[in-house]
């Protein structure tokens, strides 16, 4: 019996006119790419919006670093928010000053943004994540060189 219905199920599929049969209508090629555009529109969004309200004028919307307000250590992002905001306003000794990690950062991110298959190898991630964590280590040394690491206070 399980067989006989089987078998019918499979012709009805098979059959050109079946109402059972689903529909392959695909909008992109690729599965990421509705991700991908939202990601960019959304980054977009944020990047005007970063544009017209200056971080460092107590700004509700934009987020403080949880960690320092904890530990008051500096994480290897505090800083990256007014450093994206004076790159978007050209002033990019600015940006150095408040994270200089923003510029290795950004050059990462366009990078795997045009070749996604970076982001896939260990010769980029691992020294990144090493490159990163030096940096949060040395950033709170409280020695002369490594202070200059620390963003200005707000």
């Amino acid at each position: 019996m399980f067989d006989a219905l089987h078998s019918f199920h499979l012709r009805i599929k098979k059959s050109p006119r079946s109402v059972y049969r689903p529909l392959q209508i695909y909008m992109f090629k690729n599965k990421y790419t509705l991700f991908y555009i939202i990601l960019l529109i959304v980054f977009v969004l944020g990047s005007v919006y970063l544009y017209n309200h200056k971080p460092t004028s107590g700004n509700k919307y934009l987020p403080k670093c949880i960690f320092h307000k904890i530990t008051h250590l500096y994480c290897p992002g505090c800083g990256v928010t007014r450093a994206y905001y004076s790159l978007l306003h050209g002033d990019f000794v600015m940006a150095f000053r408040y994270n200089p990690m923003v510029f290795p950062l950004v050059t990462m991110a366009v990078l795997i943004a045009v070749f996604p298959r970076l982001s896939r190898t260990n010769y980029v991630v691992v020294p990144l994540l090493v490159v990163i964590i030096t940096f949060w280590i040395v950033r709170n040394l409280p020695w002369y060189p490594f202070t200059l690491l620390a963003p200005p206070p707000m």
